[in-house]
This record gives structure tokens, sequence and C-alpha cells, in this order.
């Protein structure tokens, strides 16, 4: 959206279920206030992250409420499979031995687009995808008081 005006003033992200009884974009980043503009090269981008089943029909619907609009405006829907499906970037489309396969991280955003959809290599379904990981750990001693003079435990690091 150019300059963000499309959500200047507030706006939302749906996808529901082809019948309209389920919405799928529940997280806070679908509420297209959160938004911000680029720092003024002119586009401002909103990434929401929508987790769907395959093979099922979804409707995708944007609103935005703005002060004004312009003839040269545009919004535009992308999108990226899940991390387990690669994509075949090829120089040219007509020679297999062009194409060099890219993960989620590398391959280029998919236009929606009712006529055309891209072609992916995924593996199995994952039932959850770990995006990070951390721990803290804490001693543990069975006798604490045990470490110190007379059994005051000021020595605890030594258990």
């Amino acid at each position: 959206s150019p300059g963000g005006k499309f959500w200047e003033k507030g706006g939302f992200f749906s996808v529901t279920s082809g019948a309209f009884d389920r919405e799928y974009c529940t997280s806070h980043t679908c509420n297209l206030k959160v938004c911000s503009s680029d720092g003024g090269a002119g586009v401002s981008t909103c990434e929401v992250s929508v987790n769907l089943d395959a093979n099922l029909n979804y409707v995708v619907q944007l609103y935005g409420f703005t002060a004004a609009a312009g003839a040269a405006s545009a919004v535009t829907v992308q999108f990226k499979p899940p991390s387990q499906c690669k994509y075949a970037a090829c120089a040219d489309s007509a020679d297999v031995s062009t194409c060099v396969m890219q993960d989620q991280a590398r391959m280029p955003w998919h236009t929606i687009d009712r006529l055309m959809y891209p072609e992916f290599s995924c593996e199995s379904p994952a039932v959850a995808e770990i995006v990070d990981i951390a721990a803290r750990t804490k001693p543990f001693c069975l006798r604490p008081l045990a470490y110190g003079v007379g059994g005051s435990g000021e020595r605890l690091a030594e258990c």
C-alpha cells in the first residue's frame, strides 16, 4: 500500500472458510493498525501469518480505512507456503536445468492470482514448527545447607 494510506486510520485482514463460519486470522497483526510506513520509500508492507489447511476454499478480505485515495493506489496480497515447502526458481521456465530449489526464507513472495498458482514441492505436513527455544538452568542440591561454614548455605555454588 503506497505510504500505508490504505490502512492509515485502521483496517483488518480477514481469512474465513468458504462458508464464512470460521475466522482464521486471529493474531494481533490481523489488525492493520499495527502496520507502519517504511520511512519514506513510498510503500508500506504488513506481514500477517495465518495457518491454513490444504485443499480447502478460503475467502480473503482486506478492509482499510483512509481519508483519501489516489488513482495510482494499489494493494496486493502475497503469500509464502509453510516452511516444509520449496519453490523451483527457474531462469528459463522451459529449461529445468536452470532451476534452483529455494526454501521459504529465500523464495520470493507470490501474488494471489485466480488464474495462476506456483508449484511447490512439500514434505509431509508438520503438526508444529519450532521457531525458537530458550532455556534457563537453576542449581538444585539435595542438601543445600551442607555447604558453607557451619551449614549456612553461603557456598551453594559448590553443590
